[in-house]
């Protein structure tokens, strides 16, 4: 029933942003955070990227989870995200905020992201578990893997 299937979604949405939110990331942290794991740079995450970001973030989602919500944030069904569909669906009251009329990221900007990198967030002498999740795997990426 399309009922059920919408309430399954809304509240897998709903559970994605009370996870994030417990763990500090807000609206603004979603493209920086995609643009650091997006090991291709084409600026959109495949299903393995997008997993890969949501363990970083702890969401703590089964993998069958994740793919159900890939698929619903997957608006366009190109088979990849980013980070403006991402925002739109898990933060729809933050998306103009941070894309505004035109679309574009304030913090995708090559400006911003000069400013944030992996030297940059390992370095960060903060321990909120917003701040140790990114270090964590940002040192996990480094690693080579």
């Amino acid at each position: 029933c399309n009922i059920w299937n919408d309430r399954d979604r809304i509240l897998l949405i709903q559970r994605t942003r009370e996870q994030l939110k417990r763990w500090d990331f807000t609206p603004t942290d979603i493209p920086v955070l995609f643009n650091i794991v997006d090991k291709d740079g084409n600026g959109r995450l495949c299903f393995r990227e997008f997993v890969d970001l949501l363990r970083q973030m702890r969401i703590g989602l089964a993998e069958k989870r994740m793919m159900q919500l890939f698929s619903t944030l997957d608006v366009d069904d190109s088979g990849e995200i980013d980070a403006q569909e991402f925002v739109r669906s898990v933060f729809p009251e933050a998306y103009h905020d941070i894309y505004g009329a035109g679309g574009q990221s304030l913090f995708e900007s090559p400006e911003r992201l000069g400013q944030v990198s992996v030297e940059s967030i390992e370095d960060e002498p903060s321990y909120s578990p917003r701040e140790t999740a990114v270090s964590s795997e940002m040192s996990f990426m480094s690693a080579g893997r």
